[in-house]
């Protein structure tokens, strides 16, 4: 009660003239007190009041503050730049009072210039660049919000940029390279949402090699073959401007391939057209269809990697005479063979091919064809504990009569040694 008489006190002073009892105080109570006293601009006596009855910052000195701050904003006679400081050397950096809200109040006063000096005080980047971009205040909204660290904020601020200069693309694409970070991160926005914009930024600089990988992304992306082949023939087209010559072979070939598909696709059931070389030619090989040869040699194919193709493809058919033939003059060794019939559950075709695998694989590729006696016997023949143990270990508890063969052969190899 003391506390209140002295408040009381303090307001009955004939400079304010208000003559309160204890009883009116208490039925008005303090919070509407202190909004009188900011009415009647007596900041210094409300804070003053705050203070001595430890009313809560927020309840209190703070929200008072942030009153005196707003009613500073509106003295027009007062220079921008010293009300800025004079607010800042007395809030400081006060909890609960927003230097946002205090520019705001300033621009709806129509003090632009007071309101973007206030916003440089502002900690939160948050509340700082939204009401940049209000004021109209582009590139302070950019750098703010790339020193934030902060990329919805900048993608926010490239966003509004690109709306507002939507009639004047150019000079927005020139805009946004005086901030190199922004900058990267709308061509990372366009590789995702907007390939022709990211095209026409790449344009620009001439930097011809990055247009023709977006032709290519473009092409992968449509299903329309003519379309496919336009694109592609722009890719080439950009690759040859930026003399990077195996990109342009590769699109100039993938475009023939394309061309071929589209042919065979035309005189067969379809199927061909966005299918690689290697895939066309194992499909072309299974249909029996004598092109594969011609294409391959279109494409230069080389020898081994066209006899790969044709040891699946003959493997995929069943069509073990053929790959017998195929493989009188191997080029890939024998090992691929037996694969291939094994791949198929032919291990009686395997057969044919396990005497020719080398040496080094021997045991390996007949343990893989299920024939782990042999396997044994050519691990003792080439005297290698290590190959023994990796039969052995293939046996399983059931083939106890093997495993103890093998246990035999291993004591015969320690009495050699």
């Amino acid at each position: 009660m003391c506390r209140y008489l002295r408040v009381l006190n303090a307001v009955r002073d004939y400079t304010l003239a208000m003559p309160l009892t204890y009883n009116q105080l208490e039925y008005l109570t303090m919070p509407i007190l202190l909004d009188r006293l900011v009415l009647r601009h007596q900041y210094c006596l409300a804070i003053r009041i705050c203070q001595f009855l430890r009313i809560p910052d927020a309840e209190g000195a703070s929200r008072i503050l942030s009153h005196w701050a707003m009613y500073k904003v509106r003295r027009t006679e007062i220079d921008g730049d010293q009300i800025a400081r004079e607010i800042h050397a007395k809030v400081g950096y006060t909890p609960g009072v927003s230097y946002s809200d205090i520019a705001n109040r300033a621009a709806e006063c129509g003090r632009k210039s007071l309101a973007t000096k206030l916003l440089d005080y502002e900690p939160r980047a948050s509340e700082q660049v939204p009401l940049l971009i209000e004021l109209k205040e582009d590139p302070q909204a950019m750098s703010k919000a790339i020193e934030s660290g902060d990329t919805d904020l900048v993608y926010t601020v490239i966003l509004h940029l690109k709306e507002t200069m939507n009639n004047k693309v150019d000079n927005f694409q020139m805009k946004i390279r005086d901030f190199p970070t922004a900058y990267n991160l709308y061509l990372k926005y366009c590789r995702t949402q907007d390939l022709e914009e990211l095209n026409k930024m790449y344009y620009q600089e001439d930097n011809f090699k990055v247009i023709g990988n977006i032709k290519v992304i473009e092409s992968s992306k449509t299903t329309n073959i003519d379309q496919r082949i336009a694109l592609l023939q722009d890719a080439a087209k950009a690759y040859r401007k930026s003399r990077v010559d195996f990109l342009t072979t590769h699109c100039e070939d993938q475009i023939t391939l394309l061309k071929i598909q589209r042919t065979l696709d035309a005189e067969s059931e379809g199927g061909y057209v966005g299918k690689s070389l290697e895939e066309t030619l194992t499909k072309l090989l299974l249909a029996r269809n004598k092109r594969a040869e011609e294409i391959r040699r279109a494409f230069r194919v080389s020898d081994k990697r066209y006899y790969w193709i044709k040891m699946q493809a003959f493997g995929e058919l069943s069509d073990w005479i053929e790959l017998e033939k195929l493989s009188k003059k191997s080029m890939i060794g024998y090992e691929p063979f037996v694969d291939v019939c094994l791949k198929h559950h032919k291990s009686v075709e395997a057969f044919k091919y396990l005497p020719k695998v080398l040496p080094a694989n021997k045991v390996k590729y007949y343990v893989k064809a299920g024939r782990l006696e042999e396997a044994s016997e050519i691990a003792m023949e080439q005297k290698d504990e290590h190959q023994l143990n990796y039969v052995q270990s293939r046996c399983g508890t059931a083939n106890k009569t093997l495993v103890d063969k093998i246990q035999t052969m291993k004591q015969q190899l320690a009495t050699k040694r």
